[in-house]
């Protein structure tokens, strides 16, 4: 880590301020959106707990996953725990935050078998709280304002989620069987957020769209065919 002293006195947003700091007594400026404030963790990637004949398989893999599941909750805990300069920057500059969190995401069970992680003592406080860590990270990635010293241009974020995937479609649909039942208001508003910032995501969401209905008719097609 470099360690340097945030100063934002004229409350410039992320993309336009710079940042000082002295190399071998050399005093130097980086925009605060630079690999140079990256954070090079190794984040966990979140895996589905074992399940064998629709209930949590205990033993030896439970444990596994109960370990990694803390290591990967531990993870984005950090992360959300960064300054704001250094939270984005490890976001666009470290593939590994990016690949935890969509990790989750791909791997989470949907809402219908949410009775399954209730089921586990061991499952449920472990599975909640990377429930709970992922949804934070993405919302603090979609707000464009935290405080007056720490703020984003709204073009700029925009740009920045949609250039670097760190939103994406797939990543948009994956959010829906997980979070929809219980977080209607908040991913209503996600939702909402992510189109205003970046007006692409439109296409690419009808796009999508158009990919899944194609899928379903060769689906009932083929199903058709074998009868």
């Amino acid at each position: 880590m470099v360690f340097v002293t945030f100063e934002n006195e004229k409350n410039l947003p992320l993309n336009e301020l710079l940042l000082s700091f002295d190399e071998d007594g050399v005093k130097r400026k980086v925009p605060a959106l630079h690999e140079k404030w990256k954070e090079s963790r190794c984040f966990t990637r979140y895996a589905a707990f074992p399940m064998r004949n629709g209930l949590v398989e205990e033993g030896a893999p439970l444990d596994q996953w109960a370990s990694e599941t803390e290591w990967f909750v531990k993870d984005l805990e950090w992360l959300l725990g960064l300054e704001h300069f250094r939270f984005w920057s490890t976001l666009v500059h470290n593939q590994g935050a990016i690949e935890a969190i969509i990790s989750f995401t791909q791997n989470a069970v949907p809402y219908y078998l949410i009775g399954v992680v209730r089921s586990s003592a061991k499952v449920f406080p472990l599975y909640s709280a990377a429930h709970r860590s992922t949804l934070q990270v993405i919302c603090r990635m979609i707000t464009q304002k935290e405080s007056d010293r720490c703020w984003i241009g709204r073009e700029f974020l925009g740009e920045l989620l949609y250039k670097h995937f760190l939103v994406s479609i797939p990543l948009i649909f994956d959010l829906l069987p997980v979070y929809g039942r219980d977080n209607k208001a908040v991913l209503g508003l996600m939702l909402q957020t992510i189109f205003k910032l970046q007006p692409k995501y439109h296409q690419d969401l009808r796009v999508g769209l158009q990919y899944l209905q194609s899928v379903s008719i060769a689906q009932r097609s083929t199903f058709r065919l074998d009868i």
